[in-house]
């Protein structure tokens, strides 16, 4: 069995981050930009891109290689529990959002409190 060939790619902030031949194809973004290069020894800049998320772009993708990508005429079903999950962590996060932006402690200007603020 052939060895499988990873790509180095280097973060904004200097970190090198491998991903495989396989797993890198989860990525549209990526499999575009090597459509370009091709299989390449050299280390490949991500000049706007951190070292952490580039590390969960390649633990994600190498979680999902090898499995079918979907089209864009696919739709993503979820089951009810999923559902739920989803609704739930949106509506946590819009209340804490709008508790950070309405905290009119925030604003040193009343007018812009009460602009921002409305309902507090």
């Amino acid at each position: 069995m052939a060895e499988e060939f990873f790509y180095k790619l280097e973060s904004s902030d200097g970190k090198e981050v491998l991903f495989s031949e396989t797993a890198i194809k989860q990525s549209k973004t990526l499999s575009d930009l090597l459509v370009t290069l091709g299989n390449t020894d050299e280390v490949i800049p991500m000049e706007i891109i951190k070292e952490t998320p580039l590390k969960k772009v390649a633990a994600w993708c190498e979680h999902h290689k090898g499995e079918e990508i979907p089209t864009a005429e696919e739709k993503m079903i979820f089951d009810d529990d999923e559902v739920e999950t989803v609704k739930d962590v949106s509506m946590r996060i819009k209340i804490e959002n709008k508790d950070m932006v309405c905290n009119k402690e925030h604003y040193r200007d009343p007018f812009q409190a009460k602009l921002r603020c409305p309902t507090t």
